[in-house]
């Protein structure tokens, strides 16, 4: 019996050995490269005009997107931005709905995603940043016209925290997002070990991706960057969503400082899938809130 619980003492510290090793490796990779997809549709696929872009982000890297544009004259331009693992054309049902509203869009594939340059997603860090130069673009297009942003999971997360540091975007939707990086990385390790998952060993992945990534992932909370944002926001969350909770996002509302703020729960919405759920009602949501700011102006 001794000899048995010998043998099963040192199996439990080869796995826990052997599991910190694929942490320590791979932990990166796992957090802040994910697969790259590139895009296949383009927005000539459902019949809108549009111009190739290629934005240079923070850091020097080339982002490459579209541009597509309303048959009327443009009442603003919305900035769409794209989940993990995801690309522009993931945004292309969004930007055909926006312009039979009369917005043009643009939408970036973001830092290492589709096309761009880039070797780490950052959560935010650097893509707020990258979220100004496509600003700055569009200003030297036409400095006169409504910036609105749009953003879905990670890209709602990177929404707010550009318009935490930008006012130059004047309104904005984030749909399906987190309150921290620490915290998701946390609730997807766990998901992904079935439930099973130290908070401490998400944290040392985190803290090795961020080293080898060169940014903080302490300093990605959009539950702060809210308490700054002045400008109008939307928060949309289904509350059937399994892998952000919607807890989430009615946090992200009640701490916003603007008090034009929308709360728009999806009753059966699950993670990105709202308007299939939502219907006509949830989209007429949106772009009600998106024509008011601009009839604002």
């Amino acid at each position: 019996m001794k000899k048995f619980l010998r043998f099963l003492f040192f199996l439990l510290i080869l796995g826990a050995g052997l599991g910190f090793g694929a942490i320590h490796l791979y932990a990166t990779e796992f957090i802040s490269q994910p697969d790259r997809r590139i895009a296949e549709a383009t927005p000539e696929d459902v019949n809108l005009d549009y111009d190739n872009l290629t934005i240079i982000g923070e850091g020097g890297i080339e982002m490459q997107g579209f541009w597509t544009l309303t048959k009327q004259e443009p009442k603003g331009v919305i900035i769409l931005v794209h989940g993990i693992g995801a690309n522009r054309a993931q945004m292309i049902e969004k930007a055909n709905l926006l312009a039979q509203q009369g917005f043009d869009a643009v939408m970036m594939d973001g830092r290492a995603h589709g096309e761009s340059e880039g070797d780490y997603v950052t959560y935010g860090f650097f893509e707020k940043k990258d979220v100004q130069k496509i600003v700055d673009f569009i200003n030297e297009e036409n400095e006169d016209i409504p910036v609105g942003i749009w953003g879905a999971s990670l890209g709602g997360a990177i929404a707010l925290q550009a318009m935490a540091e930008d006012n130059r975007i004047e309104f904005g939707v984030a749909e399906s997002t987190f309150r921290s990086m620490d915290e998701i990385v946390f609730d997807y390790g766990k998901r992904m070990a079935r439930g099973v998952m130290l908070k401490p060993v998400t944290d040392y992945a985190l803290r090795r991706a961020g080293e080898e990534g060169g940014f903080d992932p302490q300093v990605v909370r959009p539950i702060e960057s809210v308490t700054q944002i002045n400008q109008p926001v939307m928060i949309a969350h289904g509350d059937a969503d399994q892998r952000i909770s919607v807890s989430y996002g009615q946090d992200l509302y009640d701490n916003l400082k603007t008090e034009d703020k929308e709360l728009v729960i999806v009753p059966g919405a699950g993670h990105l899938d709202m308007m299939e759920v939502g219907g006509e009602g949830f989209i007429s949501l949106v772009m009600d809130f998106m024509n008011a700011q601009v009839e604002n102006e």
